[in-house]
């Protein structure tokens, strides 16, 4: 009976799951394959693995190649032995509220599967400062910087409503 080739992610070198957690932009993510030859005999494996969408590769370990998007590895694999390989990749900075989902592809020439789909959800365009003090901050800086405050004042007000 094959055993399903299993997928995971990890932010950068962590060993704890992040599977299903909120990701954010910036973030350098490291996804996980794991293979288990249970046909009897000696296999070349090729697992694939397309680059999630919201993402920049970075790099592949293990002898993985980069093409067009996809990560290839091609390994000889003895029978009952288990073969994991990983590649990084960087979140969009402008990736606001888009879910990074990712699954891998492993072929053994006996079979042939997917790997269970990872899935981050990621937050919405982040918050760009908190309006609740402005009374305050006017109060303040019309008090200890007179004109050249208030100048201030408006410039920041206006940086706040661009975000």
């Amino acid at each position: 009976t094959p055993t399903e080739p299993k997928k995971d992610v990890f932010k950068g070198s962590s060993t704890t799951s992040i599977d299903g957690k909120t990701v954010k932009g910036g973030e350098e993510l490291r996804y996980e394959i794991t293979y288990t030859n249970t046909t009897g005999t000696k296999q070349t494996v090729t697992v694939t693995d397309k680059i999630p969408q919201y993402t920049k590769f970075v790099s592949a370990d293990n002898g993985g190649t980069e093409s067009g998007g996809t990560i290839t590895w091609v390994k000889e694999v003895e029978a009952g032995k288990s073969l994991t390989v990983s590649f990084r990749v960087k979140v969009d900075a402008d990736v606001n509220g888009k879910p990074v989902d990712n699954v891998a592809r492993v072929k053994d020439g006996v079979n042939e599967s997917n790997t269970n789909k990872t899935h981050n959800p990621t937050p919405d365009k982040p918050e760009t400062g908190d309006n609740s003090n402005i009374m305050l901050y006017t109060l303040m800086l019309l008090t200890s910087g007179g004109v050249f405050g208030a100048i201030e004042f408006i410039r920041m007000r206006r940086r706040l409503r661009e975000n």
